[in-house]
């Protein structure tokens, strides 16, 4: 086998098992479904033990959290989502959006990615692995770092020149 062949197997290859890695399991809220009180029990669940939701932060815990109460005050008593008015619908409606939205944002942000990343002068490859979230923090960090170094060299630069100028 000649080395082209090889080397588009092995993408191949390396294309299918990254289609075949499954999905993250993101907690879905459905209020016109019955059984709230298990789905309220399955997001708080989620939001406070699951991996998958690990980049959650207290703020967005404390809006979800605060969504469900609205949510349970409205569906207590075995109330139904049906038997509401539409005032009341749409309110839980928006409610459950909020939460949904929430939950999937989170559940992406805390999804691990592993990239190569090799340093500068070498030809090795490190395999890094961190929360989608945690690459956008680092690449901030970075940035920031270089905007640093930046900054104090050029005026690092400028009193050098002040200097050799005489001022």
């Amino acid at each position: 086998m000649n080395i082209k062949a090889c080397v588009f197997l092995a993408c191949l290859l390396t294309s299918l098992s990254v289609i075949a890695k499954p999905a993250v399991p993101v907690v879905n809220l459905d209020i016109s479904k019955s059984g709230f009180a298990l789905q309220k029990e399955s997001v708080l669940n989620a939001i406070d033990k699951d991996e998958n939701y690990s980049e959650i932060t207290e703020a967005e815990k404390a809006k979800i959290k605060q969504a469900l109460l609205v949510l349970s005050g409205k569906l207590a008593d075995d109330n139904s989502y049906a038997a509401l008015s539409n005032e009341d619908r749409e309110l839980l409606l928006s409610q459950q959006k909020m939460i949904n939205d929430l939950l999937v944002k989170i559940a992406r942000d805390s999804k691990i990615i592993c990239r190569d990343d090799g340093e500068t002068g070498t030809h090795l490859q490190n395999k890094v692995c961190r929360t989608r979230a945690g690459h956008r923090l680092y690449a901030k960090q970075q940035r920031e770092a270089m905007e640093r170094n930046t900054n104090g060299s050029d005026l690092m630069n400028s009193k050098v020149s002040d200097d050799i100028s005489g001022n």
